[in-house]
């Protein structure tokens, strides 16, 4: 079968269900599930957009939002 007739379910910015700002949150606030629960339902491509979070870690950011969340996590 071609790759191109194959259907992968993924996610847009995969990791913004950490976001919770009132202001902001229709705006950057992408996914409800975390990325546990998007794999246990079936997600297969996930949409990880990362930056420098703190003490040079690496971490997960919706443009230049930090979602405060830590890529280890």
């Amino acid at each position: 079968m071609p790759l191109s007739h194959l259907s992968i379910p993924g996610t847009h910015d995969s990791s913004t269900y950490t976001y919770d700002d009132a202001l902001l949150k229709g705006w950057v606030r992408t996914q409800n599930w975390s990325i546990a629960e998007q794999l246990n339902n079936g997600i297969r491509f996930l949409d990880l957009r990362f930056g420098k979070y703190s003490n040079n870690r690496l971490g997960m950011f919706h443009g230049s939002i930090n979602l405060n969340l830590p890529f280890s996590d």
